[in-house]
């Protein structure tokens, strides 16, 4: 890294790279280092890949045009990203390291989660997400056979997803038939009341 290189970084990490599955706990470890950067003064980019929207390609930035390279959350394995951005000051955050570190550690400084020589809690009990409102979605089922006419059925089952999808809220979908495959999740109506219970709107 030379003194004349503008001082950005590059966060990266498996929301990065198309189908590779991830997890909510890789972006709640992501916004916790993006606040960190925050209150470092440290200006930065997020690569992310589809579906994930609002950041950057990491394949088709110019690396000359970050110092650092932050690689959050997960387990962390030999990448194309790292000789992608071999220039940069690599730091590895939150990370599971998959083989022995003291044989292999690309990073200049690695604050793991867990590796061959040291373990730390997991980031992701720093973050702050706003909790939203659980919401339980019990859909009509359409069953000409049993008087229920399929277009009433259909126009209120999109309604009430359309209302889900209109606000800020997590909504559940909850079928309260025991009698098919497809609802077999619940084995008692016990079960299904239970879920119900702990449901803020229903």
């Amino acid at each position: 890294m030379t003194d004349d290189k503008p001082q950005r970084a590059l966060v990266a990490g498996w929301f990065s790279f198309e189908n590779c599955a991830a997890a909510v706990g890789d972006v709640l470890a992501k916004d916790v280092v993006c606040e960190w950067l925050d209150l470092a003064g440290l200006a930065y980019d997020v690569a992310l890949a589809p579906p994930l929207t609002g950041g950057v390609d990491y394949f088709s930035v110019d690396p000359g045009s970050y110092s650092h390279l932050v690689f959050v959350c997960g387990p962390f394995h030999k990448s194309n990203l790292l000789q992608r951005f071999e220039k940069c000051h690599r730091i590895g955050i939150n990370l599971s390291m998959v083989e022995p570190v003291d044989s292999w550690n690309p990073f200049d400084l690695l604050l793991e989660r867990d590796s061959s020589s040291d373990t730390r809690p997991d980031i992701t009990f720093l973050s702050s997400v706003p909790r939203l409102p659980v919401v339980g979605l019990v859909l009509g089922r359409i069953d000409e056979n049993a008087g229920r006419p399929g277009s009433t059925y259909q126009a209120a089952n999109a309604a009430l997803q359309q209302l889900a999808a209109s606000r800020p809220i997590s909504a559940v979908s909850i079928d309260t038939r025991l009698d098919v495959p497809s609802a077999r999740d619940f084995q008692t109506a016990g079960e299904i009341e239970s879920l119900i219970a702990r449901m803020d709107v229903f």
